[in-house]
């Protein structure tokens, strides 16, 4: 991989992360509720990782607001499988 190649990369991760972070995240609300965060966690294959994300949110929710949430939530689950080193299931 050239160094043209790297650099566009990670410009195209940045703007994908921005673009997920601003208009999908906020407008579909994926994490704003149980029903949405559980469709979400059946995805990780660590369950100690979906465990802690599903206690944290249950504590926390009603807390936050306008799809707000699911950015908070998106963010911290990105946090724990990097944490964790976990892997989501194929």
């Amino acid at each position: 991989m050239d160094l043209q190649t790297f650099t566009y990369g990670k410009y195209a991760e940045s703007v994908h992360s921005a673009f997920v972070a601003q208009h999908i995240l906020p407008e579909q609300r994926l994490l704003a509720d149980e029903a949405g965060w559980e469709s979400v966690l059946a995805y990780i294959k660590d369950e100690d990782v979906a465990e802690r994300l599903r206690a944290k949110w249950m504590r926390e929710q009603g807390r936050l607001t306008n799809g707000g949430s699911s950015v908070e939530r998106w963010t911290e689950l990105e946090a724990e499988i990097d944490k964790a080193g976990s892997l989501l299931l194929p």
